[in-house]
């Protein structure tokens, strides 16, 4: 075997290195989970700034005009219920690392619960008690983060059937009502609010990022 050869394999392997390490650290530093999850969280504040006034146009006497501009702003809400359902789901998963448990196995792959979507049922992974309503609440969110945000079908057709609605009636899971924003945002908040759940404030310290990869970690004060 050439040196050139050996220098090449030696190059791949230190790559490898440098990329296991690298994101052992970013998966076991609760910060990156939260990091990301607010960013999530933002960009869906922000695709429903125009919601209220929105829905505010079915609620008086608006022309035929109005009311299609206000169709059409309404249109992305199951993208915005899709954004807070995965920051809410970054958020959970920045709790059960802060709690310690590991995010990969010896083979790079992701352990139980952070390979899941379903948001109630990593809410009760990571020790956060909830509400009727707030399990309500998470199960929506759930079906627009894996489907209803993303596909016009589920993967499975039992995902359409009706069912139980808070608040009285059956219907779709997928249905959007005009105070999600302020329940999701209340909601995020009381998670993150949780004593566990400080993160911005209180990075974890266990995983020590190798030289050079800083991967989103909030600099010190």
């Amino acid at each position: 075997m050439s040196t050139h050869t050996l220098l090449q394999e030696n190059a791949l392997v230190s790559d490898q290195h440098i990329l296991q390490v690298s994101r052992r650290w970013a998966a076991g530093d609760s910060t990156t989970w939260y990091r990301r999850s607010k960013t999530l969280f933002e960009a869906a504040r922000r695709l429903a700034e125009p919601f209220p006034e929105a829905y505010a146009v079915f609620q008086r006497d608006a022309s035929g005009e109005e009311k299609l501009q206000a169709q059409e702003v309404l249109s992305v809400s199951s993208v915005h219920l899709m954004l807070c359902g995965l920051a809410v789901e970054l958020l959970l998963k920045a709790r059960l690392v802060e709690q310690g448990r590991p995010v990969l196995d010896g083979d790079e792959k992701m352990n139980f619960p952070f390979n899941q979507h379903d948001l109630e049922r990593l809410a009760k992974e990571a020790k956060v008690p909830l509400t009727s309503e707030q399990c309500y609440l998470l199960r929506r969110l759930t079906a627009f983060s894996v489907w209803a945000g993303r596909y016009p079908i589920a993967k499975k057709a039992a995902a359409h059937l009706p069912v139980d609605i808070q608040g009285g009636g059956r219907g779709p899971i997928n249905h959007v009502r005009s105070r999600d924003m302020e329940a999701v945002a209340a909601l995020y908040s009381y998670i993150e609010d949780l004593p566990a759940g400080d993160f911005a404030a209180t990075p974890s310290d266990r995983f020590l990022a190798p030289p050079g990869f800083m991967l989103g970690r909030r600099p010190p004060p």
